[in-house]
């Protein structure tokens, strides 16, 4: 009995640390300082590009099963959520320059103390993702998504801490942040374009130092 009841303690204990581990920041001030509210459940699903292109923004859609005004929240207000060890950033609550990103959760990164995310090309961005692409868009994310071949194009942006707006991160930024591995470096300068799928190796092995 004894045995029984330190093994159901020792699961409901897993369980709890588990459910810790999905949080809500309200503020980007709040997500800098790691401060953020607890929930039990939240659901982080992958869109489809398809799904993605109709409500014209990120690749994930988060929410709390059948809680209607937590999930209004998380649409509109919330700024971050973290499910175990990622994290997500509310594309609504951010722009570049004059764009916004549109509706949905784009996936993020700590490295070096800042916030990199990955989110379509807007803007001038869009001359950046691939090689083959030089577009110039209007002032609405829908024109960037009416622009053939960006609905699956994804670049990295920076979140400016003082600020709160998106950056564009290049190669020249990443290149910077390589300091010290000269062969990363010179790789990463024979690279043709600047899309997510391109660098995202290059940040990942800054975050891993």
């Amino acid at each position: 009995m004894k045995y029984i009841l330190l093994t159901f303690f020792s699961v409901f204990f897993s369980i709890s640390i588990a459910i810790a581990q999905n949080g809500l920041y309200a503020t980007l001030s709040d997500l800098y300082a790691d401060k953020y509210e607890e929930v039990t459940q939240l659901a982080v699903d992958r869109r489809s590009k398809i799904q993605a292109a109709s409500i014209m923004g990120a690749d994930y859609k988060v929410s709390v099963p059948s809680d209607k005004k937590m999930n209004k929240y998380l649409k509109k207000k919330c700024y971050a959520v973290k499910q175990d060890d990622s994290f997500y950033v509310n594309c609504k609550r951010l722009k570049y320059k004059r764009f916004r990103f549109g509706y949905g959760y784009a996936p993020a990164y700590w490295i070096d103390g800042c916030i990199y995310f990955k989110a379509i090309p807007v803007g001038s961005v869009t001359a950046h993702a691939t090689t083959s692409m030089n577009v110039k868009l209007g002032g609405t994310v829908g024109d960037a998504f009416a622009a053939s071949g960006l609905i699956s194009q994804r670049v990295f942006y920076m979140i400016n801490p003082e600020t709160g707006k998106a950056e564009f991160v290049g190669k020249e930024r990443i290149w910077h942040l390589l300091e010290g591995n000269n062969s990363l470096q010179d790789k990463l300068l024979e690279e043709d374009n600047e899309s997510a799928d391109t660098l995202e190796p290059y940040l990942l092995a800054v975050k891993s130092r």
